[in-house]
């Protein structure tokens, strides 16, 4: 059943020059999708440059969801802060941190079309703990990938010091009631981007955490290797059976040890799983200090 909210009136959208709230002055375009479009503004009140979210689709709950979680991760120092939302014009809006580039964009503008085996060990880790965090608050991402990841605006060579955030948070998903609780089981349309998306999101079955965490783990891929074995597939079957080759073949035995650690993890959990981060976190310290965890750990 199809629940997406569509606006039966002609929108309007916010353009530069704008002022919300009395303080927040929309002063140019970064980007936008088909959901969205992204402007840098300046806080007129202390000159603080920000980032101003705007909806320009006809999906009136897009937004919402992505304020919702937000409001749920101001105390993650993997989300940006959230300094207030609103609608005019006939569009939503929510003003954030301005943050730095995406993954997405730093590794193409690598010499070698991607990171050092450390660099993106580092960049993994950090993604395990911002994964938790919104786990934590009761929700799944479900669209992790490169592009969704930002670093602040200072980062160092080999992102050893950097801190990442999550963004767009558009495609979220409620798994867990105000209280903690696991809801009931639900197939889910397909929401997400097909390269970087679990098995279970592409079949439409029910998700839980270990479908963001199967999108943690090519996005590793991508970043270690410059590209996804299916990058170039035409379809969901041929997606579907260069994974299978993928998983059974000699490419995945040549990744770093802690990662074959993480995905022999990962393919034993399913939507009902609740994973141990920790655990994860550990598998995959050994590529950073060659030291395996004990068994003890792993369990």
């Amino acid at each position: 059943m199809d629940n997406t909210v569509r606006f039966t009136k002609k929108k309007e959208h916010l353009a530069e020059d704008d002022v919300l709230q009395g303080r927040y002055k929309i002063s140019s375009y970064i980007n936008g999708g088909s959901y969205g479009a992204v402007y840098q503004g300046i806080d007129q009140l202390n000159e603080k440059s920000v980032a101003i979210k705007v909806n320009t689709s006809n999906v009136e709950n897009f937004l919402e969801r992505e304020i919702n979680l937000l409001r749920a991760l101001q105390g993650s120092k993997h989300a940006g802060k959230l300094y207030g939302f609103g609608w005019l014009n006939g569009s939503h809006y929510m003003v954030m941190d301005l943050l730095g580039p995406n993954l997405s964009e730093l590794v193409q503008n690598s010499a070698k079309k991607r990171f050092s085996q450390k660099s993106a060990i580092h960049l993994a880790i950090q993604m395990l703990e911002a994964v938790e965090d919104i786990h934590n608050a009761g929700y799944l991402h479900c669209d992790v990938k490169p592009s969704n990841i930002t670093v602040g605006l200072k980062q160092n060579s080999d992102f050893s010091s950097s801190n990442i955030y999550f963004v767009d948070f558009g495609s979220s998903l409620q798994f867990k009631d105000k209280d903690g609780n696991r809801l009931a089981a639900r197939n889910s349309t397909f929401r997400g981007t097909l390269k970087y998306a679990s098995l279970n999101a592409i079949l439409e079955l029910e998700l839980g955490p270990i479908d963001d965490l199967w999108s943690v783990f090519f996005t590793i891929v991508k970043l270690m290797l410059g590209y996804l074995p299916w990058d170039g597939a035409n379809s969901l079957k041929e997606i579907i059976e260069m994974r299978q080759r993928f998983f059974s073949g000699q490419l995945l035995s040549e990744l770093p040890k802690g990662l074959n650690i993480l995905y022999d993890k990962l393919k034993n959990m399913n939507a009902r799983t609740t994973p141990n981060y920790n655990d994860l976190k550990t598998a995959l310290q050994f590529d950073l200090n060659g030291k395996l965890p004990v068994m003890s750990e792993m369990q």
